[in-house]
C-alpha cells in the first residue's frame, strides 16, 4: 500500500472553506489549524491520498525568518481549479522547505532539467535570500557528480 502525498497551495484567506469542500467530498480531518494549514487524508484502494494546505501568503513555523511566505497560486502559474506549480515557483518552495526530501525531489528533477531551464530557475532565485541558490547550485554539482557519464 502507497501514500500519495499532495501539497495544495491555498489561496490567502480560504483555507477554510477548502476544508469544508474536501470533508464533503470525503476527506478526513487529520490536522485543523487555526493558521489554515489543514492536513486532510482519504482512504482509497490502491493506498492512502494525504493532502496539506499550504495557505499563501503565510510561512511554515519552521520557515527561516526571511523566508518568502508561500506564494498565491498565481504566482505560481494557476489562475484557477488545480493545476501544478510553474517550474520556478515549485524549485523555490522546495528549498524554502528545506527538508532531505526536497532536496531528493529537487536532485531528480535537476536531472530532467535542460540549461534553459536551469537558468531560467538561477534567474528567479536571484531575487530571493543568497542561501537558496547556493542550496541549488549545490544539488545541481551533485547530481553532476553522481552522474557516471562525467566520470
Amino acid at each position: 500500500m502507497t501514500t500519495l502525498d499532495i501539497d495544495l497551495v491555498i489561496p490567502s484567506g480560504r483555507s477554510d472553506e477548502f476544508g469544508c469542500a474536501a470533508e464533503t467530498a470525503g476527506f478526513r480531518w487529520i490536522n485543523r489549524s487555526d493558521n489554515g494549514w489543514h492536513r486532510f487524508v482519504m482512504d482509497d484502494v490502491e493506498g492512502e491520498v494525504s493532502i496539506e494546505c499550504l495557505p499563501a501568503g503565510k510561512n511554515s513555523p519552521r520557515d527561516a525568518e526571511d523566508a518568502p511566505p508561500i506564494p498565491e497560486p498565481e504566482e505560481l502559474g494557476v489562475s484557477s481549479g488545480l493545476g501544478y506549480a510553474n517550474l520556478t515557483g515549485w524549485v523555490l518552495m522546495k528549498l524554502v522547505a528545506n527538508r532531505d526530501k526536497d532536496r531528493y525531489h529537487l536532485g531528480e528533477a535537476v536531472k530532467q532539467m535542460d540549461e534553459a531551464k536551469m537558468a531560467m530557475v538561477v534567474q528567479h532565485l536571484r531575487k530571493y535570500p543568497t542561501r537558496y541558490l547556493r542550496e541549488f547550485q549545490r544539488i545541481l554539482q551533485a547530481c553532476q557528480d553522481e552522474d557516471s557519464r562525467n566520470w
